[in-house]
C-alpha cells in the first residue's frame, strides 16, 4: 500500500505526534508492507525560519517534503496538499492525532472526494476492504468502519503508543516547497504562531490536577489553575467544565480530549464518566476527592478522600509550602 504521513510542524509538540505515527506504522507493518516506519514518505508543514536543517535531521523518514508556510492555517495546507498530491495521490494519508489532524484529514478527503475517518486506533483489511477501528459511544465500544473510496484519509486517536524514533545513517531524499506567499482572499487571516501555553500538552506532565463540574463556577476553576501552577502541576478538566465555558477546550481530558498518563492524577470534584476515565486510566496513581461516595471515579480510583475538595487542596498547599 502506498501511504504518506502529514506532519504539522507548526505545532510546538509535533515530534511527539511523529512518535505516535511511527508506532502506528510499526504496528501495521504487514498491512503497509514496509519493514520500518522510515520507509514512509512525510509531507511536513512548518513556519519558523531557518529550521529546515533541523527538521530534516530530526524526522525519521527517508523521503521528506518540507513545505514552508507563513503561519499555520488549514487553507494553505489543503491547497498545497491538493496541488502536490492531486494528480498522483497515495492510497492512504495518515494525519496526526490532534485537532489540526482531525480537521485536515476530513477536509482533504472532501477535496479529493474520498473517504475519511478520525481518531483511528487500528487498521485492518477484510475481503479487500480497508477497515478502521475507533472508540464510539463515549469510548465504551470499539466501532469498525469501511473506507469506501481512495485516497483514504485518517487521523490517529489521541494518546496512542509512542516510540523513540531514530533513522539509520542513510541518505535522505528531501524536497523543499515554499507556500509562504499563499493568499486566499476568501479566508480572513487572523493567525499567529501557536505557543506551548496555548497548545497545552500533558504528554510529559508528572502531576495533573483534574477538575470536574463540582468545582462550581469559572472563578473556582481559575483559582485551581493558579494553584496548579504553584504546585508544578498541569490543570485538566472534564467535559461539563468545558461546556460551561469555565475552561478552554485544550484542557479537556477524556475520550474526545487529552489522554494522559502522569505519575499522579488528583481528580477534584469529578464524577468520573467512562469517557473521562478513559482519559486518565493510564495514570500511575489516581486520587479522587469527592463528597459523593457513589461517584463512579470514587469506585475506580487508587486512593479516595471523601471530603470537600477545597479543604483538601488548601491542606495540600500548606504541606508543600512547609516541605519547601
Amino acid at each position: 500500500m502506498r501511504f504518506k504521513v502529514i506532519i504539522n510542524a507548526c505545532s510546538p509538540v509535533f515530534l511527539r505526534r511523529v512518535e505516535e505515527v511511527c508506532a502506528f506504522i510499526d504496528a501495521h507493518k504487514t498491512l503497509f508492507r514496509v519493514n520500518h516506519y522510515t520507509d514512509a514518505e512525510a509531507l511536513v508543514f512548518y513556519s519558523q525560519e531557518d529550521v529546515e536543517e533541523q527538521l530534516a535531521e530530526k524526522l525519521p523518514f527517508r523521503k521528506i517534503k518540507l513545505i514552508k508556510l507563513k503561519h499555520y492555517q488549514p487553507e494553505p495546507i489543503l491547497y498545497a496538499l491538493e496541488e502536490l498530491e492531486g494528480q498522483n495521490p497515495a492510497d492512504l494519508y495518515i494525519f496526526t492525532g490532534d485537532l489540526a489532524g482531525n480537521e485536515l484529514a476530513v477536509r482533504f478527503a472532501s477535496r479529493m472526494k474520498s473517504s475519511s475517518l478520525v481518531a483511528v486506533e487500528k487498521l485492518d483489511r477484510q475481503q479487500g476492504n480497508m477497515i478502521g477501528s475507533k472508540k464510539v459511544y463515549s469510548g465504551n465500544l470499539l466501532g469498525s468502519f469501511h473506507f469506501i473510496k481512495k485516497p483514504y484519509c485518517l487521523s490517529l486517536a489521541r494518546g496512542m503508543n509512542r516510540i523513540e524514533t531514530s533513522l539509520p545513517r542513510q541518505k535522505k531524499n528531501i524536497n523543499y516547497f515554499d507556500y509562504s506567499t499563499y493568499n486566499d482572499e476568501r479566508v480572513p487571516v487572523q493567525c499567529r504562531e501557536i505557543s506551548k501555553t496555548e497548545e497545552q500538552c500533558f504528554d510529559k506532565a508528572q502531576f495533573v490536577i483534574a477538575v470536574g463540574r463540582g468545582a462550581g463556577n469559572r472563578e473556582a476553576v481559575a483559582h485551581l489553575e493558579r494553584i496548579s501552577r504553584q504546585l508544578g502541576a498541569e490543570l485538566g478538566v472534564s467535559r461539563p467544565v468545558v461546556m460551561n465555558a469555565w475552561a478552554p477546550l485544550n484542557r479537556l481530558i477524556g475520550a474526545s480530549g487529552n489522554v494522559i498518563a502522569p505519575d499522579i492524577c488528583l481528580a477534584l470534584a469529578v464524577s468520573g464518566s467512562p469517557p473521562f476515565y478513559y482519559g486518565i486510566e493510564n495514570s500511575k496513581l489516581i486520587i479522587a476527592v469527592n463528597t459523593d461516595k457513589e461517584a463512579p471515579l470514587v469506585k475506580a480510583a487508587d486512593l479516595v478522600i471523601i471530603d470537600d475538595y477545597k479543604v483538601i487542596i488548601e491542606e495540600l498547599c500548606k504541606l508543600i509550602v512547609k516541605s519547601n
